[in-house]
């Protein structure tokens, strides 16, 4: 799709995300526009799960290697629960709160 800027420019919208061994990915693919590449990425389970690694990282506040055994813990209690409760913030956070990883600490 090509549309024209305020400026008079013409500019397209479309853009192409490719594959690697590198960097496999459920989304790749051509996209008409961002509306287009935005669904996808809704619906990648790739995307799904690192937003599930960026809750934990964000909850727990912590990101380190000292805690990629919990990070991991996560991800698996997070891929237990049913999809529509995946994408519910409110419900990945209650599920946190009630496992033993939101009681488990360790100094920095």
């Amino acid at each position: 799709m090509i549309t024209t800027t305020s400026t008079g420019r013409n500019t397209t919208a479309n853009t192409t995300l490719a594959t690697s061994s590198q960097f496999p990915s459920d989304f790749a693919g051509t996209y008409a526009d961002s509306n287009a590449l935005a669904t996808a990425l809704g619906q990648s389970a790739q995307v799904r799960e690192c937003l599930a690694r960026q809750f934990f990282r964000s909850s727990s506040g912590r990101s380190d290697d000292s805690v990629a055994n919990a990070e991991q813990s996560f991800v698996n209690m997070w891929k237990q629960m049913s999809s529509d409760q995946q994408g519910k913030f409110v419900e990945v956070l209650v599920a946190y709160v009630r496992s033993p990883l939101f009681d488990q600490r360790s100094a920095p």
